[in-house]
């Protein structure tokens, strides 16, 4: 009875071990920087407003358009629409920026935030969809610094990007009229049927 409960002290000892050692790298990997982040840039705000009347100008023309995106026309765009702040409440989260990287076929919506001045980036792979009613983008996955979000948890953490998004609405409105975007790792092209067709 000695050595059972001996064994079952030890085996006990063990899987809490366990248990922290795992939930430490989980909070290891969530702290970590994923790689692929374009440096910060101050917005060159102008830029910003040419490519919104571009793509405005190719979503309402009576033929067909196309816009290339670039990832630095992109990632300008964001920074001039999203401005730094800190949430009420606690812990205190401050957003710092948003930024995408496209892959091929997919990209990846990036938000850098800051938990009690510790960097956390909050990642969604995107995939556009398109049928006759335009564009919308499919989600597939989601990470927390570099841990991956488990698929059952995906639509909640998901739902930590509406504030973002819900900043993007009119921008998301021009991409999602589209016909088609295709996306590559320079950028996206995005393609209007035209307001005759």
């Amino acid at each position: 009875t000695g050595a059972l409960k001996m064994v079952w002290i030890i085996a006990r000892e063990l899987a809490v071990t366990a248990a922290l050692a795992f939930v430490l790298a989980c909070l290891v990997q969530m702290l970590r920087a994923p790689t692929g982040i374009p440096p910060a840039t101050a917005p060159v705000e102008s830029s910003a407003s040419f490519l919104a009347a571009d793509l405005q100008a190719a979503r309402e023309n009576p033929y067909p358009r196309s816009v290339v995106v670039t990832a630095n026309q992109a990632n300008n765009f964001l920074a001039a629409r999203l401005s730094p702040g800190t949430s009420e409440g606690w812990p205190p989260v401050t957003f710092a920026r948003a930024f995408v990287v496209p892959g091929n076929g997919d990209v990846i919506f990036r938000v850098q935030q800051a938990y009690l001045g510790l960097p956390v980036y909050l990642s969604l792979t995107l995939v556009p969809e398109h049928s006759n009613g335009g564009t919308t983008a499919k989600i597939i996955a989601g990470k927390i610094g570099r841990l991956p979000v488990p698929d059952f948890l995906l639509p909640k953490f998901a739902a930590s990007f509406d504030p973002t998004f819900g900043a993007l609405r009119g921008p998301a409105d021009w991409f999602g009229s589209a016909e088609s975007i295709v996306v590559t790792p320079e950028g996206a092209t995005v393609n209007w049927r035209g307001k005759t067709h």
